[in-house]
């Protein structure tokens, strides 16, 4: 984690740990928007409060559906 200006920024892995989900999942929720991130180069930063807010939503079980 590294942390600019006060806010603590994570990458996809760390994401993945956190939320006890695959890398490519990851991708797949800041892709469609589910979590907050920002793109840089090829790389997919996300803001560390963002994250743990939407790992306290409630989620619906099942797989989830493909994002196009």
């Amino acid at each position: 984690m590294v942390s600019v200006q006060g806010v603590d920024l994570m990458d996809v892995k760390e994401v993945a740990a956190l939320l006890g989900v695959t890398v490519g999942r990851v991708r797949q929720l800041a892709q469609s928007g589910a979590i907050p991130a920002e793109k840089v180069g090829r790389d997919w930063v996300f803001i560390r409060a963002h994250v743990e807010e939407f790992a306290r939503r409630p989620r619906r079980p099942g797989r989830p559906s493909k994002v196009q």
